[in-house]
């Protein structure tokens, strides 16, 4: 009977210690959990983030886009005026030593004129 209340006792210990291990075993999965959500959080977070980077820099894309394309017409107009430019500077170049020699010619009609009246004494 000593024997049996030793087993007894042996065991009662042996479940005590068993609970006891229970109970840490049962606070260590609580607490691997709780750093699983808070890494789960973390990662849902973090991809929300990333899905919002990824928004931000397609729409940033889009714009440069937009922005060479308005930058190749404004280049393509540039070029267009330059050459309208040159062109009228070249027309008014032309036109100019037009003018100056008409005039030159003019001048020359009237100096003719006036020399052959005082010559002819037609003054």
């Amino acid at each position: 009977m000593e024997q049996v209340k030793k087993k007894i006792a042996q065991l009662k210990t042996e479940c005590d210690d068993t609970k006891i291990q229970l109970e840490q075993v049962k606070a260590e999965k609580k607490e691997a959990e709780t750093k699983a959500e808070a890494a789960e959080a973390e990662v849902n977070s973090l991809t929300r983030k990333v899905k919002l980077s990824e928004d931000d820099l397609d729409r940033a894309e889009d714009q440069l886009s937009d922005a060479n394309i308005r930058i190749k017409q404004y280049e393509a107009e540039v070029e267009d005026m330059k050459r309208i430019i040159n062109k009228l500077e070249s027309s008014e170049t032309t036109t100019h030593d037009k003018v100056r020699n008409m005039i030159g010619a003019g001048t020359q009609q009237i100096f003719n004129v006036l020399i052959e009246r005082l010559l002819y004494g037609k003054i």
